[in-house]
């Protein structure tokens, strides 16, 4: 499949992923809105409100009921996202080449000047099965997680998948997909949240929130499950584990590279930008 087919059999989930981003933008306009009418009228007090208590109390209910109506306009939206994601039913289909559409999440972020100086290296054999994953869905996955990958490390370092087949619990055979960068890292104090609406590590203004929620919640619709490990000053990587369409087995007595345990960040990236173990 050429670059162009790719991009046209996944333009359905940049166009569903533009629809979200605009309402992430409405949702953060609707947020500066509130801070910036409590800023003002916070500075109006502390300068003693320059009025009679009637008019400070009519003023203080004023600021109030446009704060609530933004407030509230904010949850709607987050509520239509929600209903999105799980009424969301695109093609039916649950079949994904991880490397096409992995090279079409990357080249909407390079359209849209997120790369930079940004080394992108992929490590997934050509012959690595497909997994069943809405393709779109999983374009949406990469994306966010590219995007969030390149806002840690400021438009530079490396961006590193990798996808490994592993067996569960159960022997079903999994592929491991993990999305590796080496960032800043997040302090453990704050791993819980990241995957809670609005919650951000970025300064304000830079991030509001919701790339890894929308993660979270296309990856457990998929039948996923996803894990992050990090280490501050050393980068993070996020593991995604979804079923495989077709089984592989390996001949008896060959060694399937592809086929091992999870990564682990033990130490700082080496010169190759993986973590070694």
């Amino acid at each position: 499949m050429t670059l162009q087919e790719s991009e046209g059999k996944f333009g359905l989930g940049r166009m569903r992923g533009k629809k979200s981003q605009m309402k992430d933008h409405d949702i953060l306009s609707s947020l500066y809105t509130v801070r910036e009418m409590i800023n003002c009228h916070l500075s109006w007090l502390r300068q003693g409100g320059r009025a009679n208590e009637r008019e400070r109390a009519r003023k203080n209910i004023e600021v109030l009921q446009k704060a609530h109506a933004q407030i509230s306009r904010s949850l709607e939206m987050v509520q239509d996202l929600r209903r999105e994601f799980s009424e969301m039913n695109l093609e039916n289909t649950k079949d994904a080449d991880i490397q096409t559409v992995w090279r079409s999440a990357v080249t909407v972020l390079k359209n849209e000047g997120l790369l930079g100086e940004t080394q992108v290296l992929t490590r997934i054999s050509e012959e690595f099965p497909r997994i069943e994953c809405n393709p779109q869905e999983l374009e949406e996955i990469f994306y966010h997680l590219g995007k969030n990958a390149l806002q840690a490390m400021g438009r530079s370092g490396k961006l590193i998948i990798r996808a490994q087949r592993v067996f569960a619990s159960n022997e079903d055979l999994l592929a491991l997909i993990s999305v590796i960068d080496t960032g800043s890292g997040v302090p453990k104090e704050r791993v819980r949240f990241l995957f809670e609406p609005f919650f951000t590590t970025k300064p304000w203004g830079e991030g509001n929130g919701l790339g890894l929620w929308i993660v979270k919640k296309l990856v457990t619709k998929n039948h996923g499950h996803i894990n992050i490990e990090t280490s501050v000053g050393c980068g993070t990587m996020f593991s995604l584990t979804f079923p495989i369409i077709q089984k592989r087995e390996t001949e008896a007595g060959t060694s399937d590279p592809s086929i091992g345990g999870p990564l682990k960040i033990a130490t700082c990236p080496q010169k190759d930008g993986l973590n070694h173990v």
